[in-house]
């Protein structure tokens, strides 16, 4: 009798079951994905460090481990891959720069090393774009990564080789950063789950150009997976303290259930008209929300923080700017310095605040802290009337790929009207900017067959249950979809 087909479409959580239950092995599992890889990854150019002869080694001895009665964890025998940009022992972390080639880690990160610890078997890592600073994952020495839905497209960035290889049937489970976009707008553009932890809460010892070990502001580490259920395994493994770091801290998270009364409360901001959004995206936003509604959950179609967007973006890209100027060399600053000088002092564009967040004094950003507070105020409000705020992620679905463009020249059509890719600054800082989390979640696919997600942003530690919202959308309204592009489809 003929073996089912492995289904390396399959969530991670269900994988593991299948082969703890003997349904599959381990090997049988990572061999289908190395085949995967060796098909396609040519084209998509997501795994960019391959450990083939490890993860196969590895995956005997899971098995072996499983035939006498050793379970590793809730993640055995299941295939990894990490994020570029992560260590990984041996293995070099580039972080997309030539300069940092040889910069050969000589310890797993903290987040790879519990993966492992729950059984999960590394096949490769994953490509990011210099400086993990784009939407698109160009790497110098790499290449460029594409998106599985249509290859002339971003898979988005930084973690673009990380939502790409999921949705191509790579790997089952990947870890990446996000300041500025890097987990949620891969996830949006290639239909994938992300979870942008709320700030501080998942360590990122191991994620760190050389020399640079002080956690940044804004920068968080979260998983990235092919259904709800595989980010709440995965953020219960990595939400732990760095016990060489905080050792007195202790992780408690909001339960995943409402907090006001027997239903979930959203709010929906599905349109800004400062920041817009592609009518199809703020159409599957309100269709996503209506199907929560119709599953028992309460949504206010016009319930938003007490803060105009304008302030919103204005303070995030400053302090985004900020947090992100120590890439600068001396030249670069002064440089930026004398441009900043040349500005109409009424110029708020991308371009304009960037420049200032680059060269900000300390005094100056003290101000924008204030300023940042006044946002959090704001979303206490707002939660504790809400559980949670239903928004975009980006204002359209993956563009085609730029050719060298710098982003802050980029500008992409929005109802037929050129707008400024920074825009979509606007739609993930609302969380940024305040410490969120926030959950990007796959809600449909457009007229022309691309991915269109979503972010659900919760109150500073109610991480469980903005996955919980996300899982209720997976079960009631839609769920990954496999790219056309692949023959196997997953269940």
């Amino acid at each position: 009798m003929l073996k089912k087909p492995v289904d390396i479409f399959a969530p991670a959580t269900l994988l593991a079951k299948r082969i703890r239950e003997g349904e599959i092995t381990s090997l049988e599992l990572v061999t289908a994905c190395l085949e995967q890889i060796e098909k396609h990854n040519g084209v998509v150019n997501a795994v960019v460090i391959l450990l083939a002869e490890q993860a196969l080694a590895r995956a005997h001895s899971a098995d072996k481990a499983l035939a006498g009665g050793e379970v590793w964890g809730p993640l055995h025998g299941v295939p990894l891959t990490v994020k570029e940009s992560w260590d990984v022992k041996g293995l070099p972390s580039t972080f997309g720069l030539v300069s940092l080639r040889d910069n050969i880690a000589g310890e797993d990160a903290l987040a790879v090393s519990r993966l492992k610890a729950a059984g999960a078997i590394l096949v490769g890592k994953t490509n990011v774009p210099p400086h993990l600073g784009d939407w698109q994952t160009i790497h110098p020495d790499y290449g460029t990564t594409r998106n599985p839905w249509d290859v002339a497209r971003t898979p988005g960035g930084s973690s673009g080789g990380s939502a790409a290889a999921l949705a191509s049937g790579f790997s089952a489970l990947e870890i990446g950063s996000d300041i500025g976009g890097s987990i949620r707008m891969p996830a949006h553009y290639c239909g994938v789950y992300g979870h942008k932890p709320s700030y501080g809460l998942v360590p990122g010892r191991g994620h760190g150009q050389p020399g640079k070990s002080a956690p940044a502001d804004i920068t968080v580490y979260g998983p990235l997976s092919r259904s709800a259920a595989d980010l709440d395994l995965a953020l219960g493994l990595l939400a732990q303290p760095d016990t060489q770091a905080w050792p007195a801290w202790r992780v408690e998270l909001d339960s995943p259930a409402p907090r006001m009364g027997k239903h979930f409360r959203v709010g929906v901001w599905a349109n800004d008209s400062r920041f817009p959004v592609d009518n199809e995206i703020s159409a599957a936003i309100l269709e996503a929300a209506e199907s929560l509604r119709r599953a028992g959950v309460e949504v206010e179609p016009l319930a938003r923080p007490d803060f105009t967007s304008g302030e919103c973006y204005e303070v995030y890209v400053h302090l985004l700017r900020g947090a992100t100027s120590a890439r600068q060399n001396d030249k670069e600053f002064a440089a930026n310095r004398a441009a900043v000088a040349q500005l109409a002092a009424d110029d708020k564009s991308y371009r304009a605040l960037s420049l200032r967040g680059n060269v900000l004094t300390h005094r100056d950003w003290l101000g924008y802290q204030q300023r940042r507070y006044g946002l959090i105020e704001a979303w206490r409000a707002y939660f504790a009337r809400f559980d949670f705020l239903l928004c975009p992620a980006a204002s359209t679905t993956a563009f085609t790929l730029f050719d060298n463009v710098p982003k802050e020249a980029r500008y992409l059509e929005v109802n037929g009207r050129r707008q400024p890719s920074a825009n979509d600054y606007f739609w993930l800082g609302l969380s940024s900017a305040a410490y969120l989390p926030a959950t990007t979640l796959p809600i449909a696919l457009s007229s022309s067959g691309l991915p269109i997600g979503a972010q659900i942003i919760g109150r500073f530690g109610a991480d469980r249950a903005c996955i919980a919202l996300a899982d209720i959308v997976e079960r009631v309204h839609h769920r990954f979809a496999t790219p056309p592009m692949f023959t196997q489809t997953a269940e």
